[in-house]
């Protein structure tokens, strides 16, 4: 248990195994799903902040079915926000026609057009419209109350991040500074921000993570074995002492392989043909203990072996070694 919530301070998604990559999916599937749950623009403002730095980072978001999920919530969220703006004006239009007068230059002030230029209020007027109206309340605020003027503050908010406006004026100020490095800590900070906040609102709901985020792909992929066998996830071998393993990975010379060995002795990695007696390749990659290695196969043999064989040289002490496939 202490262990565990020790790993709440962690920076999660800063994990060296997190290579860019993998992040960049996970994002773009994790930023789909948030919109598809956006229902009552209650992410809104937590899609934007995200998207931006997703982009401060990665650049255009490049899959289309986020693409599209975003804006599906964009366009539903500010075509509820201009609604309820419309039934807010008809309350304030009878407010302030009761306070002031129809006839009033103050009246004329808030609706110089009457009720009408609100309620046929479009996406192209609806900003116009809403800061007139924050500021007639704050000039008025004396007389209306602090509520009134709150109120019609707040809906601006939400009209603005659901445009992605004002955020959009902070990422494009922030892709002018920092480094590749503290964009991407930003975003992996952002997510974590985010796990939190969504972890709060479904407390005690567990199986709604899957709603929200995928983290398979973050860390696991799908291998093919030798025996035509689909697994889902790394690949994690122990290599008795003084001995040698095959992976039963099936490979090409463009797969990008990961090593991690999480164990005490150095294991070696060769390739070789499926006679294990003839190696054609004198490149013995040596993972430590605690490194983490990146790899193709081209750039541990030859392009006709077909094995992947771990070798563990120790004569008193197992080893240990995990494999995933970046592609």
């Amino acid at each position: 248990m202490i262990k565990l919530l020790k790993n709440l301070f962690l920076l999660l998604f800063m994990n060296p195994r997190i290579i860019d990559d993998r992040l960049k999916v996970f994002s773009e599937d994790a930023l789909a799903r948030l919109a598809a749950q956006n229902t009552l623009n209650q992410f809104d403002e937590m899609i934007n902040i995200t998207e931006a730095k997703h982009i401060a980072f990665y650049g255009a978001i490049e899959n289309k079915d986020t693409v599209n999920a975003l804006q599906k919530s964009r366009t539903n969220s500010v075509d509820n926000i201009i609604a309820k703006f419309i039934a807010l004006q008809q309350k304030n239009d009878d407010i302030i026609g009761g306070k002031y007068g129809r006839d009033s230059a103050t009246f004329i002030e808030f609706f110089p057009l009457k009720l009408t230029e609100y309620v046929e209020v479009t996406k192209t007027t609806i900003g116009t419209l809403l800061n007139r109206m924050v500021v007639g309340l704050t000039t008025h605020v004396a007389d209306l109350g602090v509520d009134m003027k709150n109120q019609m503050i707040a809906m601006q908010h939400d009209y603005n991040a659901a445009r992605g406006e004002q955020l959009a004026k902070k990422g494009e100020a922030g892709a002018m500074r920092g480094d590749v490095k503290s964009k991407r800590l930003d975003l992996a900070m952002q997510w974590q921000d985010n796990l939190f906040d969504i972890a709060k609102l479904y407390k005690g709901q567990p199986e709604r993570v899957t709603d929200f985020f995928r983290f398979n792909l973050l860390l696991s992929h799908t291998h093919v074995d030798n025996q035509g066998n689909v697994i889902d996830g790394e690949l994690n071998f122990l290599i008795p002492r003084n001995s040698q393993k095959d992976s039963g990975i099936v490979f090409t010379p463009a797969t990008r392989f990961e090593f991690m060995n999480p164990g005490t002795e150095p294991i070696g990695v060769i390739l070789t043909t499926e006679d294990v007696d003839q190696i054609v390749t004198h490149i013995l990659i040596i993972i430590l203990p605690g490194e983490l290695r990146q790899l193709t196969a081209a750039q541990i043999g030859a392009a006709n072996c077909t094995h992947l064989r771990m070798i563990n040289q120790s004569l008193t002490t197992d080893g240990q070694l995990t494999i995933d496939i970046l592609n």
